[in-house]
């Protein structure tokens, strides 16, 4: 984007060395980099909701997922509770939110938060344990995570 002059005005003119990563967003070790971002849908009882998640960096798992009427910066939170993490970035949330929307909340009606929140639960169990992520050599996030957590242990 810097490239070809595309980033906003205040952006154009901050320098390379002011970024707070080398031009990756993808950690070689899970735990390191965490990403929070929020996306909005819809139940039948409660309209317009917003989902909030967190994701690894690393293993692309999702590592906490909640539901609510009306978002604050404290229900914002709640998916780094679930996970007693920091976020750093947004880059692998949005994709994550991308395949959310596609196998879930574009695809399905809810009744309620409650319903809504058990869906999100069950698609994260299954997304962690089934989603096969290219840029970790086809495998699941929780494969990738348990690999590298094995790889670190041993060395």
């Amino acid at each position: 984007m810097r490239e070809n002059e595309l980033l906003a005005p205040q952006r154009q003119l901050a320098p390379v060395a002011e970024k707070p990563h080398a031009g990756s967003i993808v950690t070689s070790e899970p735990n390191q980099m965490w990403g929070a971002d929020a996306t909005a849908t819809v139940t039948l009882a409660e309209g317009q909701v917003t989902v909030l998640a967190a994701i690894d960096h690393c293993t692309a798992e999702c590592v906490g997922i909640h539901a609510v009427k009306r978002a604050t910066r404290f229900e914002a939170l709640e998916p780094l509770r679930q996970s007693v993490r920091e976020p750093e970035g947004n880059g692998c949330i949005e994709r994550f939110f991308r395949t959310l929307k596609e196998q879930l909340l574009w695809v399905r009606h809810f009744q309620n938060l409650e319903e809504l929140q058990f869906a999100l639960r069950e698609f994260r169990d299954r997304y962690n344990r089934e989603r096969l992520i290219e840029r970790l050599c086809f495998q699941s996030p929780r494969q990738a995570r348990e690999r590298l957590l094995t790889l670190q242990q041993a060395a």
